[in-house]
């Protein structure tokens, strides 16, 4: 591999008890390739946390992709269920067909490739969500979304009422709807 020119890296890791950032990624790989000139990637690394780990924020992971010379990456990290976290980096534009275990909280880019895509929160996915998916994923075809919590006590009619009487979204291309949830009250 000492001689590879391009590299397109799509990973997904579990269990890790480390994200893998920049400097991760260029100390374990990229230094060993001499020869590459063009690095497009997706990295998505899920781990378990503790008070012992520092709590990293997007602008943290990113700087240590501009420390190694790749600018133009975007990323998020999110933290779920107070013992995990899950961050996703990757080269712009984005050349994928597929994101998987996104949160509400994600690059406010364009994914035009993207076909495939995976939603999950703790928290109910509120309208405006839902059109922000809806610009920014515009060939999606296969939705699926998992809420991981049922709604809070606060969630009332008030809002069952709001959301009932807002318009409905279209997506043009989705042929595969999947949910996943804890409550009827998401219906």
């Amino acid at each position: 591999m000492k001689y590879l020119e391009k590299l397109t890296l799509y990973l997904r890791l579990h269990d890790r008890n480390i994200f893998v950032d920049g400097t991760h990624l260029h100390r374990e790989i990229l230094m060993h390739m001499s020869q590459l000139h063009t690095f497009i990637f997706y990295i998505s690394t899920e781990i378990e946390i503790n008070d012992s780990i520092d709590r990293l924020s997007d602008n943290d992971i990113q700087q240590t992709f501009t420390n190694i010379g790749y600018h133009r990456i975007a990323c998020a990290v999110n933290y779920y269920r107070k013992s995990k976290a899950i961050y996703h980096v990757f080269s712009l534009p984005f050349v994928f067909d597929r994101l998987i275990k996104i949160y509400n909280h994600f690059p406010a880019v364009i994914y035009e490739h993207v076909t495939k895509l995976t939603i999950l929160d703790d928290i109910l996915f509120n309208y405006e969500f839902i059109v922000r998916i809806g610009k920014a994923f515009p060939s999606l075809d296969d939705l699926t979304i998992i809420i991981l919590q049922p709604p809070s006590v606060e969630f009332g009619r008030d809002e069952l009422e709001y959301n009932q009487s807002i318009a409905i979204m279209k997506y043009l291309h989705l042929t595969r709807l999947t949910t996943s949830y804890k409550s009827d009250d998401y219906l």
